[in-house]
């Protein structure tokens, strides 16, 4: 049985258990602590069930081929060869995507009609980036790329969460969302002692959800025409990697600063609930005290996990020089550990905030519990090609669009100081 029918059944007896609720007139203190419990596990299981469900039809793709017959060990070879240059240069030379290359945008066409996503190019579905892919180059002929070829294939999903710094600290990435994503937010249980024979009042606290959603990152570029004719492994790995660090640059940005005003998400700097440390009126050059009040105002809120910090490299650079404690040895940040975590560096965290009362140009330094931090996405990347705009200067111009949000699921997981000096 799959495991998303156990899930199923176990979600029929929550709902044979809540249906006496439903019809009831009143409800009673203990029965309504009984109906927020069970529908709250219900609602639990409904995500479950749609990740679960999702996720068997990931597997069924990746066994079948065009039409849904099965995939030979010839046609796997024949999905790790996918490319984007191929694609892009028969886009330029006027004509629509063939072989492979076409096979797959008809995928990717059939992946976005499941999540109502219009294509406006051609399409690279997930079962490419998620698979590994190759750079494109004929083994057999060492001139014509033999001599290139590495162990390790290339894997465009893996290769994006490294080039996301918060993947180090244990944000989760999510790929393959279908509609929108309802997190969970944690509800308290209080125990209780209570004497032989007694009962126990149902107290929790009510759940609530913080809701991602689909928005479209679009990222705008230019590439020589003189590029699509080298070999295919300089113009496959010049493109992944530009592609890749250019989706993975929105989607930091867009986790740690985002304005949340639509359609940006909400960042970590911008979210209600996180925890503050101020540094003062002016500002204030970030002491030892600061780093271990970021961390006291997480562990205040009852929140677990693995807490760590991130800043950027400006702040890096004073904490270096700065001593925990007058005449004592030992610096604030040491290698990349700050207060005994983890700390990571990425330029993505502002450093030119402005203090109203003095005009202060300042930066943040983020501490926090980053499982509880989110990045999803839908569907697979819509790339549309543009041979026209930029002719004059023998440029193609390329424009992608990816389905992506980013949520903390408990704000109180993390804190920041929003006004640290650095000069």
């Amino acid at each position: 049985m799959k495991k998303s029918d156990v899930l199923k059944q176990q979600r029929a007896s929550l709902e044979a258990e809540i249906k006496p609720l439903l019809e009831a007139t009143e409800l009673t203190v203990e029965q309504k602590g009984l109906f927020d419990t069970t529908s709250a596990k219900i609602e639990a299981l409904n995500l479950e069930i749609a990740r679960e469900e999702k996720r068997e039809a990931m597997q069924l793709a990746n066994a079948a081929g065009p039409g849904g017959r099965s995939i030979s060990e010839t046609e796997e070879k024949e999905v790790a060869q996918y490319s984007f240059a191929r694609a892009i240069k028969m886009l330029v030379d006027h004509k629509d995507p063939d072989g492979l290359e076409g096979e797959m945008h008809k995928v990717g066409l059939r992946e976005a009609a499941e999540i109502g996503k219009q294509i406006k190019g051609f399409t690279v579905p997930l079962m490419v980036l998620n698979s590994r892919a190759s750079t494109g180059q004929n083994v057999t002929t060492a001139a014509d790329g033999g001599n290139l070829v590495q162990n390790d294939p290339y894997i465009f999903i893996e290769s994006l969460k490294n080039a996301l710094v918060l993947m180090g600290l244990g944000t989760n990435f999510i790929t393959g969302l279908i509609g929108n994503l309802p997190l969970l937010k944690g509800g308290a249980f209080n125990a209780t002692w209570v004497a032989e024979g007694g009962n126990v009042n149902f107290t929790k606290d009510a759940f609530s959800k913080v809701i991602m959603t689909p928005k479209n990152l679009m990222v705008a570029g230019a590439i020589s025409k003189q590029l699509l004719l080298q070999t295919n492994n300089v113009a496959e790995t010049m493109l992944r990697n530009e592609i890749i660090q250019a989706i993975a640059q929105g989607l930091q940005n867009a986790a740690i600063n985002g304005s949340g005003v639509a359609p940006i998400p909400c960042g970590i700097l911008n979210t209600v609930g996180i925890g503050a440390v101020a540094g003062g009126v002016n500002g204030l050059a970030p002491t030892w005290g600061n780093i271990v009040d970021l961390e006291t105002a997480i562990l205040s809120k009852n929140v677990t996990g693995q807490i760590g910090y991130l800043t950027n490299s400006k702040v890096s650079g004073k904490l270096k020089q700065t001593l925990q404690a007058a005449g004592v040895p030992g610096f604030i940040l040491q290698g990349d550990q700050m207060n005994g975590c983890k700390t990571v560096i990425s330029n993505s965290v502002p450093s030119d905030l402005v203090k109203a009362a003095s005009g202060a140009v300042c930066s943040a330094i983020i501490a926090g519990v980053f499982s509880e931090l989110f990045i999803g996405m839908w569907g697979g990347l819509d790339i549309v090609v543009d041979p026209y705009t930029r002719a004059e200067y023998n440029e193609i111009k390329i424009v992608l669009n990816q389905f992506a949000d980013v949520a903390l699921r408990n704000p109180e997981a993390f804190s920041a100081m929003k006004d640290a000096l650095t000069a």
